[in-house]
């Protein structure tokens, strides 16, 4: 109110304002479903939600607090709430603020009218950047007070609440690319790439998924200089490149003289059949004889590799490995570290598929653009821009 923008919506004649994070990758701006629905139902404000992922989800999610509509931040929920669940097994407190948000004009203005819109501080305890007594930088534990524009739900007479699945509608930024790391602007590409070829797919020109492909290459065929990079320049089709350096299997049956390996491969095998789904796998087997008690060997001083032990889990993008994901002998036989290795593989692959902000996703100009590729292909190629 004080800057006037309260006074230059009224002269406008603005009637709704759509509110939305601008690091969610898949925010749909002023969505016609969610701003329709909160229209139809008269509401003075709304929240877009969607399930939370798990209990440990750093989300804030809606609740009741004094008998008004809230939202208690992650970091404000206790223990006992946080894991709380209903008989069905669902979290009692599981539907994640993702910051999408409606309000009316006049209930904005009310607001204002009645509280000088003032909102409450909420305290986050937080790592802050600084130097110390050296001039040298650091960081400090320390306490931000921040306020949330959600707070004004507690004087909302009619607050709604939608709820949307998660694919298509959230994919936040929250770390840096190219770390191993979830959240981040590479996953976040991904999942507007899966969300396009979704809309495609709806209007009937599909990607059939490539099939899974193994090469095996032994050691006395690699080339430190060719074989990874061709691996990388490989078409995916959006499927993770997958390295595997494991102990030479010999004899009859094939059994390997790695016993982590032997324990290992099922492991990795199983999950990788678990999921249905392509990807393209390279196998590097290492012979016992000239890899025990060398440490010049070419598996353990390439640059790509620098392997630790046998065996070891690679994912690779067409850049390379991303290192901080990477699985050594030991983790290589941990179900659950393997298993997030793939969770990541996956989130991380993608065709890259982008539809231009100028059609409408669900209108008839992407209809029409469609069709227009329809009549020379039934099938999306693994990279396609529709402008």
């Amino acid at each position: 109110a004080r800057n006037g923008i309260l006074a230059d919506m009224k002269r406008r004649n603005i009637l709704y304002v759509h509110a939305y994070c601008v690091d969610n990758a898949l925010s749909k701006l002023a969505d016609p479903y969610f701003v329709g629905f909160c229209i139809d139902a008269k509401a003075d404000a709304a929240n877009k939600v969607l399930p939370k992922r798990s209990p440990e989800e750093r989300v804030g999610v809606m609740c009741y607090k004094d008998g008004h509509p809230a939202v208690c931040e992650y970091s404000e929920i206790s223990d006992k709430h946080r894991n709380m669940r209903e008989h069905d097994g669902s979290l009692t407190y599981g539907a994640a603020n993702i910051c999408v948000h409606f309000f009316t004009f006049d209930f904005l203005t009310s607001f204002v009218e009645q509280t000088g819109g003032m909102l409450p501080f909420h305290v986050a305890k937080k790592d802050i950047s600084t130097v110390d007594d050296d001039g040298k930088k650091c960081k400090q534990k320390g306490i931000k007070l921040e306020m949330f524009i959600f707070d004004v739900f507690a004087h909302a007479v009619n607050m709604k609440c939608f709820m949307v699945p998660r694919f298509g509608e959230f994919s936040p930024v929250k770390n840096a690319p190219g770390i191993g790391k979830m959240d981040a602007p590479d996953i976040a590409r991904a999942d507007v790439s899966r969300y396009h070829m979704h809309l495609v797919e709806r209007q009937g020109l599909g990607l059939l998924p490539p099939p899974s492909k193994t090469d095996q290459v032994r050691e006395n065929q690699f080339d430190p200089d060719k074989t990874l990079q061709e691996f990388m320049r490989a078409e995916s089709k959006g499927a993770p490149r997958i390295v595997v350096v494991t102990g030479e299997e010999t004899g009859e049956p094939p059994r390997s003289w790695c016993s982590d390996s032997v324990k290992a491969m099922p492991i990795i095998d199983a999950e990788l059949k678990s999921r249905g789904k392509s990807y393209r796998k390279l196998i590097l087997p290492v012979a016992r004889q000239g890899y025990k008690n060398n440490p010049k060997h070419i598996y353990r001083t390439h640059p790509m590799l620098k392997i630790k032990g046998v065996p070891s889990l690679f994912l690779f993008t067409e850049n390379g490995p991303v290192p901080q994901v990477t699985l050594g002998d030991d983790t290589c036989q941990d179900p659950a570290a393997v298993k997030k290795f793939f969770d990541f593989a996956y989130a991380l692959s993608a065709p890259k598929i982008e539809i231009s902000p100028m059609l409408s996703y669900d209108g008839e100009n992407l209809e029409k653009a469609v069709a227009e590729l329809k009549k020379s292909r039934d099938q999306l190629p693994s990279t396609l821009e529709i402008k």
